[in-house]
């Protein structure tokens, strides 16, 4: 038996295969597109296989920046000509065959490319109208059968039964199954240790060392914010109110860090405290936990989901001593959620998996910018604020220098190239900030990106200014 780690080119995600290495390349595809029937339409003899494994014997590692690249859709030339040049294209090919006597882990082994489906006719495309149609029809039922604003006259409780309601109903809600040889999240000596915990902050601080583990590799980090009202309950107009979501994951450069709260618990290194950047809601993957999952946490990620991302996509985990629950959402609907136990085996890739596949668009090209430019965020105190075209964060070069980066998306790249025009115009008169380098575009990322020296006030980067 042997773990294939293979990522989808165009999606991003990654998926884990386990597969006897007696079996041939065709078989390999089959149980690829089995894995995932809602992205692969085609037959599974129309995938092409690349291994990605070097000359040099290196392999493309899961934390790559071209692995975010290959969500955005495409091929950069840079995939390609590194990891793109041996096809597994022969389908009688066995899989031992054709693999080294060892592959690492934390690697993607296999890059899949599906082909674009053609529409041939006119039946095809009636069906791919009635499709979209029971997809409208599908999503407002599920919008009437929230209450959402008007679930403050609601429990949570009672918020939480009529969803868990509706997700059984429409077979949403599914339990993860074993995967023979794959790896838990943690042992049953780990569980042993978490169900005698009873205190869910207690429960918090042993957790967060497991959840660090796993985000390092994307990039992200959890902050922790049981303690500190961020997430208003009411209208930008009128905030009266704010709710505590136990943490979050983001970037290291998109939250404000605060101070470790008094609360005499013990708690290992590596823990992090803030908020959450208002400006940057649509960056997060929210975590709540509790010491046994019930109606009531359901209805409170909900309330949670229904103020973060009102009319966006949003990713949340909510999670006890016992499991965790991987929710994903569209304007505050859960459209599906996962749950899995920590010792249930290929638990720790269904979790892997999730976090990739949720990391924001933004995280990704913040992470490639300070790559490209070799700058590095200002931990906690990044962000700088977001004008009427580009969000702008604060980092450090090499030589302690303060920069501001700006990205922006790929429509307002003109107003970029204006702006540094008129920056550059202006230099004479030594009152404006200075561009250092040229702009650069994320490949397939539809942003592009600004580094600028000056004066970092937060002031300056006013939505009439930046």
């Amino acid at each position: 038996m042997v773990l294939l780690n293979c990522a989808v080119v165009g999606e991003g995600s990654v998926i884990s295969i386990i597969i006897e290495d007696w079996k041939t390349v065709a078989l390999l595809k089959k149980a690829i597109k089995d894995e995932k029937p809602n992205t692969i339409k085609c037959d599974a003899d129309g995938l092409k296989l690349f291994l990605t494994k070097m000359e040099d014997g290196a392999w493309l590692k899961s934390r790559d920046p071209l692995v975010h690249q290959m969500g955005e859709g495409g091929v950069s030339d840079e995939l390609k000509s590194l990891y793109m040049k041996e096809e597994l294209d022969d389908p009688a090919d066995e899989i031992r065959t054709i693999l080294p006597s060892e592959i690492p882990g934390g690697s993607i082994h296999v890059l899949v490319v599906v082909p674009k489906l053609r529409v041939e006719n006119d039946h095809d495309w009636l069906s791919i109208v009635r499709g979209l149609h029971r997809g409208v029809v599908e999503y407002n039922e599920a919008s009437a059968y929230l209450p959402h604003k008007l679930s403050k006259s609601f429990s949570n409780a009672a918020v939480g039964q009529m969803e868990m309601e509706r997700l059984k109903k429409n077979q949403l809600l599914i339990d993860f199954a074993p995967i023979e040889n794959g790896e838990a999240f943690w042992s049953e000596e780990t569980q042993m240790l978490a169900d005698a915990i009873t205190d869910e902050a207690v429960f918090n601080a042993f957790v967060t060392p497991y959840f660090n583990a796993i985000l390092d590799v994307y990039g992200l980090v959890l902050v922790n914010s049981a303690k500190c009202g961020w997430l208003s309950e009411s209208t930008p107009v009128t905030k009266n109110a704010d709710i505590t979501p136990n943490g979050f994951a983001t970037h290291r450069g998109m939250y404000r860090g605060k101070p470790e709260p008094k609360d005499r618990v013990q708690r290992p290194s590596g823990f992090r405290f803030g908020v959450a950047e208002e400006d940057l809601f649509d960056c997060l993957i929210l975590f709540e936990s509790k010491i046994k999952i019930d109606n009531s946490g359901i209805g409170q990620v909900v309330r949670y989901l229904e103020n973060l991302c009102p009319k966006e996509s949003a990713s949340a985990i909510l999670f006890d001593c016992r499991s965790f629950w991987l929710i994903r959402s569209e304007r505050a609907v859960f459209t599906e959620i996962q749950r899995a136990r920590w010792t249930t085996k290929g638990s720790k890739s269904l979790f892997e998996n999730f976090i990739h596949g949720n990391i924001s668009h933004l995280a990704a090209r913040l992470s490639l910018a300070c790559l490209h430019w070799h700058v590095n965020v200002a931990e906690g105190d990044a962000f700088l604020g977001r004008g009427a075209y580009g969000r702008v964060f604060k980092v450090t070069g090499r030589g302690g220098e303060d920069f501001a980066l700006k990205i922006v998306e790929k429509c307002s790249v003109g107003r970029l190239y204006r702006e540094e025009k008129a920056l550059a115009t202006a230099q004479r008169t030594g009152l404006t900030i200075s561009p250092v380098r040229k702009l650069f575009e994320t490949l397939k990322a539809r942003r592009y990106c600004c580094l600028q020296l000056g004066n970092l006030c937060l002031n300056q980067w006013n939505d009439s200014k930046c």
